[in-house]
């Protein structure tokens, strides 16, 4: 089967409907039976230009999902995914929470966290999570720059990181679950901060 058919059959099956039902639903002459509907889902007919834009219609989708021209169901998505890398599960999940109500703690924290506290608490939340699955994840080094110490996986490509007008230092290394426990400590350290700023804000 080709990508179009598995795609209109996925589509279908998403909406838990019938054959017929979307036959009657649709109102387009092209797709004016079940039986022509189910030659497209199995690849046994191939659809005309207008009957792809119908069924995009019908299914709220772009055209160039159904032809496997792109991932995202949508050119809004597409377009957000390209530009900030979120999956058409996470948008979703964004935007039903967002339209459910307006003022929710799940958009007001992410926004809270990224501007007041410049998105560090974020970063090292991604790296708990995340640096286990790296190939080089059982040690790491810690670099003082900028009269700060940060933690780095060993790999790190200093010299395309770090200022070379500024003097940094490679202290020691430490091992992976030291290194969960320093960003355990981070990320709790992060989060108590931004609720005492919260805090002060309401007062």
């Amino acid at each position: 089967m080709s990508i179009f058919s598995d795609r209109i059959r996925q589509l279908r099956l998403d909406l838990k409907k019938t054959q017929p039902q979307v036959c009657s639903e649709i109102g387009f002459e092209n797709i004016s039976s079940p039986q022509v509907l189910n030659n497209y889902e199995k690849g046994n007919r191939t659809p005309n230009i207008e009957t792809i834009v119908n069924m995009a219609s019908y299914y709220n989708v772009s055209t160039d999902y159904l032809l496997g021209k792109s991932d995202h169901k949508n050119a809004i998505n597409a377009n957000i995914r390209d530009r900030l890398g979120l999956s058409d599960a996470a948008i979703k999940f964004l935007e039903n929470i967002y339209r459910t109500k307006k003022d929710n703690s799940l958009t007001r924290a992410l926004n809270d966290l990224v501007v007041m506290d410049n998105g560090n608490t974020l970063i090292n939340i991604a790296k708990y999570l995340y640096y286990r699955l790296r190939k080089d994840s059982n040690a790491s080094f810690v670099l003082e720059y900028n009269g700060e110490s940060s933690t780095y996986p060993l790999g790190f490509d200093i010299a395309s990181n770090i200022d070379s007008t500024v003097d940094y230092t490679v202290v020691g290394f430490i091992d992976e679950e030291r290194l969960k426990k320093i960003t355990l400590f981070e990320i709790m350290s992060g989060v108590e901060s931004l609720y005492k700023k919260l805090k002060n804000e309401v007062k």
